[in-house]
């Protein structure tokens, strides 16, 4: 039961926090994309604290989030499948007892899945949520899909709604780009911002 409740509040936490820091520095890169969820935010919240009401109406904000999520994963490798019996998998005869890796950061930048793969543009999933296209696996997929996935994208999208309609921010200065640090989950390894406060 320890190891269970460590395991939630591990996940819930530092996976929600690595993936704000890479929506913010992706943001901070691209400030037209931060003007349109900042507005948007501000249009919908007018200086209120965002509610769980308030996702749908936050497409932009949650477009921003979903790409995010595709190209930082907070979990870019999954460990959690292991063959019960020998199984063919393409041109590959796997015995049982294989430990199969489930690469999320590789499925979620494959070329014939997403157009330009290595781009931050939320606008591919303008048409169809993210969540329904089969390369888009942040929290998995099948049976063991992460049971706090819609905990995580409600806090996330709540997150982001603050801080989008609070502040703006840019990429400090003379500061090199964030390379990702794979410890719990897979977060920036020096993140630098200029962080502006909105007048009210």
């Amino acid at each position: 039961m320890r190891d269970e409740c460590m395991t939630a509040l591990l996940a819930g936490h530092e996976t929600t926090g690595a993936t704000l820091a890479w929506w913010m520095w992706e943001l901070a890169r691209q400030p037209e994309i931060q003007a349109e969820v900042s507005a948007e935010a501000c249009r919908i919240l007018r200086g209120r604290v965002p509610t769980a009401a308030d996702a749908p109406a936050l497409t932009a904000l949650h477009r921003s989030l979903e790409e995010t999520l595709r190209l930082h994963p907070a979990a870019p490798l999954l460990s959690t499948r292991c063959a019960i019996r020998p199984v063919t998998v393409g041109p590959w005869q796997l015995p049982a007892g294989t430990l199969l890796l489930l690469p999320v950061q590789l499925a979620q930048h494959d070329a014939q899945a997403f157009a330009q793969p290595d781009t931050f543009c939320p606008v591919r999933f303008a048409e169809r949520d993210a969540s329904t296209h089969p390369h888009w696996l942040p929290f998995g997929l099948g049976p063991r899909v992460c049971l706090g996935q819609h905990q995580a994208m409600m806090m996330l999208t709540i997150l982001a709604a603050l801080l989008a309609q609070r502040f703006s921010w840019r990429a400090a200065a003379n500061q090199p780009a964030p390379q990702p640090l794979l410890q719990v989950s897979c977060r920036p390894d020096v993140l630098w911002l200029d962080i502006i406060q909105r007048a009210s």
